[in-house]
């Protein structure tokens, strides 16, 4: 019996054993041979990765001035997983506080909140003043959906006279984001460049975001203050063409007329001033802009006027290259020109007598035109000529949006309108008018063409790109043929030339470009806008007229009729050449320069 029990009690005392050491080695699996898969557990949990903001590359003008920097601000955001983990009730009375503070209709907040955005677990509600965030900071405790980080606001440092060639950063849409969905860096959050070059080089400027690994607790509050998993790079910084002395000399000359001022140089195709008005603002783009002004409208490469007279240059060129006539030969021009029952006026109702190619250049005689149009040049002739010159395609500026104009052919018309061409259109089309349209770059590559004896280079903003942490260039935008002619002659360009500064001595510019500080050659234009007593006014200079291109610049500038400014296009080349050439700010030019018009 003793014998029985002693084993029951070695037996008992065996399975307790058994039963502590399972439960130690079990113990000890758990804190140690797991503790790292249920740390990484614990941490997955508790770890957020929040993305640093890039800062966005500044824009300088040609002398390195800068014309946009950043600021650094504060950034409102909600936490969705926060947001959507509250009870309906909290959620309403944290919005109303929201709207409250912000001065925002809380459907607004909501429609953000809503909006589709991904994988985000945050999303940007608005920018705070740092008064905002310290209220905002103080409720937290009782909504920590609410959350806050730094970023940056883009800062023009220059006035919105460069809103076109400059343009303006926002919000990305959800159309821009689905045309970047498969771009890396883009999302709901995302700023990017809209219009002008913060929209061409978008890619350049906006830098890249990093990524910022940390700890929260159950409030989503910071218990640590993380570690970079990726690494932010700043954006690059661009250089323009422009400058900014001669962007406040179009802006002065020009004024607040309705219409265009364009800076070429033409031996490289770099724009050196680019001016409209109106103008948007930069800084303010949802301010309310009245939608007759069109002010978002470049209307240096998107709105389409007939050329008028400065399209002559291109009928002479026709002239001199197809040899139809002498270009000594005159025509008598009686002030009108009869086609069938049409009659066609010249501008100088009382005419301008006998011209030859040179006069009716210098005193515009339409009705030279009219004639060597429909009678010895024809249409297929004329379009050869003005393709040439690139009328008809786009001039591939580096800004967004521009358009083509409309070089007309009785092929197109046919197209267009069903109908046939007629002789009449020849002799609109020969004055630059009737169905013939183009932008004002456009005219000016013209010209540069006319500078350069046969060589049309792309208009470029953009000077250069260099590295936003070691200033080093990038990029370089070299010269770039658009055009180059084996049709015209060097001797032609160079009559060219001489018939443009024939229009400054003794032609129809004569009381409007008076400079003594370079000697300019021009041609004016008046174009019809379809309203009686509303004409577009243009005028586009070269200046000095026979140097060689390298030294030389084109201005083009155009007054549309609505600002009822006739010949002024002319006087404010005259000013800027003025303004340019004697080195003299506008200020400084209208103490020395005394001319009759400015009085």
């Amino acid at each position: 019996m003793k014998v029985i029990l002693k084993g029951r009690y070695r037996f008992g005392m065996f399975l307790l054993c058994f039963v502590f050491f399972s439960y130690i080695f079990t113990l000890f699996k758990m804190q140690i041979g797991k503790h790292l898969l249920y740390d990484r557990e614990a941490t997955v949990l508790l770890s957020r990765v929040e993305k640093i903001k890039a800062s966005r590359g500044e824009i300088l003008d040609s002398n390195l001035n800068v014309l946009a920097n950043n600021l650094t601000a504060f950034v409102l955001k909600i936490s969705l997983e926060q947001y959507y983990g509250m009870s309906i009730e909290d959620r309403d009375e944290m919005l109303s506080f929201l709207s409250g503070i912000l001065g925002i209709e809380k459907e607004l907040i909501i429609s953000k909140i809503e909006a589709p955005r991904g994988y985000l677990k945050d999303v940007e509600i608005v920018e705070l003043s740092p008064e905002v965030l310290f209220r905002i900071a103080e409720k937290r405790v009782y909504y920590p959906a609410l959350l806050w980080t730094y970023s940056f606001k883009r800062n023009y440092l220059v006035d919105d006279s460069y809103s076109h060639p400059i343009g303006y950063v926002g919000k990305i849409n959800q159309r821009e984001l689905r045309a970047f969905y498969n771009v890396k860096g883009y999302d709901n959050n995302s700023t990017i460049g809209k219009l002008g070059v913060e929209q061409t080089y978008d890619s350049y400027i906006r830098g890249k975001e990093g990524l910022i690994k940390y700890r929260v607790d159950s409030r989503e509050r910071k218990i640590d203050s993380g570690f970079i998993i990726e690494h932010m790079t700043p954006g690059n910084n661009i250089v323009l063409n422009i400058s900014k002395d001669i962007q406040m000399l179009a802006k002065s000359a020009l004024g607040k007329k309705y219409g265009t001022v364009i800076v070429l140089k033409p031996s490289t195709g770099g724009v050196l001033a680019l001016y409209n008005y109106p103008y948007y603002s930069m800084s303010d783009v949802y301010n309310k802009h009245s939608e007759e002004d069109y002010s978002f409208l470049n209307r240096a490469i998107q709105s389409v006027y007939p050329p008028a007279s400065v399209f002559k240059l291109v009928m002479a060129t026709a002239l001199l290259e197809e040899k139809v006539i002498d270009k000594g030969r005159k025509v008598h021009c009686p002030g009108y020109f009869r086609v069938g029952n049409r009659v066609f006026h010249c501008w100088q109702r009382g005419g301008h007598g006998y011209v030859n190619l040179e006069l009716a250049i210098a005193h515009s005689c339409n009705v030279y035109f009219y004639v060597l149009g429909l009678r010895y040049l024809g249409i297929e002739k004329i379009v050869k000529y003005a393709k040439e010159y690139g009328f008809g395609e786009k001039t591939g500026i580096d800004l967004p949006n521009e358009v083509s104009g409309i070089l007309p052919s009785p092929e197109w018309k046919e197209k267009t309108f069903n109908q046939s061409w007629v002789g009449g259109d020849t002799v609109n089309f020969s004055i630059g008018q009737g169905f013939l349209s183009a932008t004002p770059i456009q005219v000016a590559n013209m010209v540069a063409m006319i500078a350069n004896e046969g060589i049309i280079y792309k208009p470029r903003i953009v000077n250069r790109i260099l590295n936003g942490n070691t200033n080093e260039v990038i990029l370089e935008n070299v010269p770039e043929i658009l055009k180059k002619t084996n049709l015209i002659s060097q001797r032609t360009f160079k009559l060219l030339k001489k018939y443009m500064r024939n229009v400054i001595t003794y032609g129809t510019a004569r009381n409007s470009v008076l400079t003594k500080a370079v000697e300019v050659g021009g041609k004016t234009g008046t174009g019809q806008t379809g309203v009686i007593g509303l004409e577009n006014s243009s005028f586009v200079g070269l200046a000095p007229y026979d140097a060689p291109s390298n030294k030389q610049i084109v201005i083009f500038s155009l007054v549309e009729g609505r600002s009822n400014a006739d010949m002024w296009p002319a006087k404010s080349v005259d000013l800027m050449m003025q303004g340019i050439f004697a080195k003299q700010s506008y200020e400084d030019m209208l103490k020395e320069y005394r001319t009759w018009y400015i009085r």
